[in-house]
C-alpha cells in the first residue's frame, strides 16, 4: 500500500480483529490514526490488533473528543509507553488525582495526565481556533434566574431540610462515601423538585435517580410503524409514565415550565419561523414540558432514548421540515451528541448539569455549519436552591479542567466528598 490516507468506521475496524489474518487493515504498519468520538474504546482489555494495527513502537494516534476515565484505553490502543500499563497508569495518573485532587501530587499527576498523554493523543480543534474557516453566526448564552411561588418553596424547603438532615447523618457517622448513592439520590430529588413537584411526588423514590438515566435503557421502544400510525405530533406520543399518574384535570404548572412557555412566546413573536430546542436531564420533565405545551397549541417532538432509530429520525424530520413543529423536548443524554439541529436558533436548558461541557455540547446541536440565524441559549436556574451551587460548582470545574486540556471529559461530571459538602452546605 503507498502513501494515502484511509477512511473506515471504527466499529468495522474493531470487528475486523476476529479475521485479522484476512483484513488488509491489520497487515499495515500505520502511521497515524485519527479517532472522531474516540469514546467508542470502552474496554481495557484490547484485542491485540490494536497493537499491530496501531504499531506500538512508532503510534502517533490523535483522538478528538475523550473522557478522562477512558484515557487508560486511548494508551492502550495506541500502544503509548509506559502509561499502556495499567499498573503505571493507576499509579501516576488515576490514584493521586482521586486522593489530592488538584493540590500536590494530584496537580503533577494532572501535569502527567496532560504532557505524558493528552499532548500525544488528543487532536483538538475549537471553533475559536478555526475561525478563519467557519463563520458562524453569533451566540449568546444567557443565565435565567427565578423564584419559586410560596407552594414550589415550602414544598422545596421541606424535602431540602430532610436532605440536609440524612446527608449530615451520613457526614457524622463517617459513611458518607459508602452511601454515594443515595446521597446522589437526595441531590437528584431536589434538583427534580426545583423542575416540578410533580416528579417527587409522583415518582416512587427508589426510582428518581434512575429517571435521569432512563434515556440509556428505557423500557419500552417506539417504532417507526408505531410513529407512522400516530402522527408526528406529540399528541400521538405515548403518555406512559408520570403523566398516567396525574388527574391532568388539575393540571398545574411549575416556575421553570412558565419561565420556557415565556421565552417561546417572545421567540415565535420575534420570528415566527424560529424554532426551539428545549434540554432537560430528566425524562418525565419533559413530558410534563410536553403536556403544557399541548395545552398552548404548540406542536412539539420529543426524543428519548427508548425511541428505535427509524422512529428517532421520523421525529427529527418532522423538526426539521414541518413549519408547524416549533419545539423538539430532548433529554441532555439522548441528543447532547451525534445531532445536527441547525433548524433551531433557540435553545433551553431546563436545569443545570455537574458537568458543564455537557451543556456546551448540547448547545452546539444548533451553533454549528449551516447554521444562518444568530443564536440564542438559555440555562433557566431557581435561585436560594441547589442549582445556584451547581453553577459554581461548574465554574470550579472548568477552571480546574482547562488548566490540563480545555476540553470535555467525564471527570468533570463526578462529585468528590468535598463537592458533596458544598452542596448541601
Amino acid at each position: 500500500m503507498g502513501k494515502g490516507v484511509v477512511l473506515g468506521a471504527q466499529r468495522k475496524a474493531r470487528a475486523a480483529a476476529a479475521v485479522a489474518a484476512k483484513s488488509v487493515l491489520h497487515r499495515v504498519a500505520w502511521q497515524r490514526i485519527v479517532l472522531d468520538e474516540a469514546h467508542a474504546i470502552k474496554d481495557r482489555r484490547l484485542d491485540p490488533y490494536c497493537f499491530y494495527f496501531c504499531k506500538v513502537d512508532g503510534c502517533d494516534c490523535k483522538c478528538r473528543e475523550y473522557h478522562f476515565d477512558a484515557e487508560y484505553r486511548k494508551c492502550m490502543y495506541c500502544g503509548h509507553s509506559p502509561l499502556q500499563h495499567f499498573s503505571l497508569f493507576n499509579q501516576d495518573v488515576v490514584n493521586p488525582i482521586k486522593k489530592f485532587g488538584y493540590v500536590g501530587a494530584g496537580k503533577n499527576a494532572f501535569i502527567t495526565l496532560k504532557r505524558g498523554v493528552l499532548d500525544r493523543l488528543l487532536l483538538r480543534r475549537t471553533k475559536a481556533g478555526r475561525a478563519d474557516e467557519m463563520v458562524l453566526p453569533p451566540k449568546v448564552v444567557t443565565i435565567e434566574a427565578h423564584f419559586l411561588d410560596h407552594r414550589e418553596t415550602d414544598f422545596y424547603q421541606g424535602l431540602y431540610t430532610q436532605s440536609q438532615a440524612q446527608f449530615g447523618a451520613y457526614v457524622e457517622a463517617g459513611t458518607l462515601l459508602n452511601n454515594y448513592a443515595h446521597v446522589l439520590d437526595l441531590l437528584t430529588r431536589l434538583r427534580q423538585a426545583i423542575n416540578h413537584p410533580y416528579l417527587v411526588l409522583y415518582s416512587k423514590r427508589e426510582m428518581a435517580n434512575a429517571d435521569a438515566e432512563r434515556d440509556a435503557d428505557g423500557p419500552a421502544t417506539t417504532s417507526a410503524a408505531q410513529v407512522a400510525a400516530a402522527g408526528v405530533s406529540a399528541a400521538g406520543q405515548s403518555k406512559a409514565g408520570l403523566l398516567a399518574r396525574l388527574d391532568l384535570r388539575k393540571f398545574q404548572s411549575s416556575t421553570k415550565i412558565e419561565a420556557l412557555m415565556e421565552e417561546l412566546h417572545l421567540m415565535r413573536e420575534h420570528d415566527p419561523s424560529a424554532k426551539a430546542i428545549v434540554f432537560s436531564q430528566f425524562v418525565s420533565f419533559l413530558d410534563i414540558v410536553e403536556h403544557r405545551l399541548l395545552l398552548a397549541g404548540i406542536r412539539v417532538v420529543k426524543l428519548n432514548g427508548g425511541m428505535t432509530a427509524g422512529a428517532r429520525e421520523t421525529f427529527l424530520k418532522a423538526f426539521r421540515e414541518d413549519p408547524a413543529v416549533v419545539v423538539i423536548l430532548i433529554s441532555l443524554k439522548a441528543g447532547g451528541v451525534a445531532l445536527n439541529l441547525t433548524v433551531a436558533s433557540h435553545i433551553y436548558l431546563m436545569d443545570p448539569w455537574w458537568n458543564p461541557a455537557a451543556e456546551y455540547q448540547a448547545i452546539d446541536r444548533a451553533h454549528r455549519l449551516g447554521q444562518h440565524k444568530p443564536i440564542r441559549a438559555v440555562r433557566f436556574v431557581v435561585r436560594n436552591t441547589v442549582e445556584e451551587r451547581i453553577l459554581r460548582l461548574q465554574d470550579k470545574k472548568r477552571l480546574v479542567f482547562e488548566g490540563t486540556v480545555g476540553g470535555d471529559a467525564k471527570a468533570l461530571g463526578q462529585l468528590s466528598e468535598e463537592d458533596l459538602r458544598f452542596l448541601f452546605s
